[in-house]
């Protein structure tokens, strides 16, 4: 089902990149775990959601999403 604001149901460049955000900050708590600190879980949570956004933010609409 296409999204009222896309041409296809396709995800959107920003959607992907903001997916990948979230592999992108568990790969660096999984880095900071490894390096022998101790993270939060909190803290964890946290970092997963700013980086999500960040890089959602960051990347703008490709012409194949046909954002309306």
């Amino acid at each position: 089902m296409a999204s009222p604001r896309t041409e296809t149901g396709a995800p959107t460049t920003k959607v992907i990149g903001g997916t990948l955000g979230a592999a992108v900050a568990a790969l660096i708590i999984w880095g900071l775990t490894q390096a022998g600190l101790t993270v939060d879980e909190g803290v964890k949570v946290a970092l997963t959601t700013v980086v999500t956004f960040a890089v959602g933010y960051m990347i703008p609409p490709a012409p194949r999403d046909k954002v309306v």
